[in-house]
């Protein structure tokens, strides 16, 4: 898979379209501004999920499950050290719909969020 390019075009309330630089981005790696490539796995979720980098990475994480309305539903708190992946479990399982997995990296102040669906 090679790298993928992304632009955005904006059109003013006159109707103009203007386009942003192109940016970027590596699959399975970090792109040139240290934007890591993540996943969350499987999704649609029903006992527990996976958050997952494509490269190992060190730091303290606070993985919160969140409701459509903003309500946080669960928190876990992790540790990698040159590790890739956080499980989260979900228990008690929460009610089936649209949540939001929000995922801080607090030690180099980077977050995530990630779009799942509960089974």
């Amino acid at each position: 898979m090679g790298k993928l390019y992304f632009r955005i075009r904006r059109t003013d309330a006159s109707g103009k379209v203007t386009y942003s630089p192109t940016a970027t981005l590596s699959p399975g790696g970090s792109s040139g501004d240290g934007l890591f490539i993540y996943n969350t796995y499987p999704n649609p979720v029903t006992n527990s999920l996976l958050f997952r980098f494509n490269s190992p990475q060190t730091g303290n994480y606070l993985l919160e499950l969140v409701s459509t309305s903003g309500q946080v539903i669960q928190r876990k708190n992790a540790t990698l050290a040159a590790g890739s992946e956080i499980r989260m479990d979900l228990n008690p399982r929460p009610a089936k719909g649209l949540y939001f997995l929000r995922t801080s990296d607090q030690t180099h102040d980077k977050h995530y969020t990630t779009k799942i669906y509960i089974n």
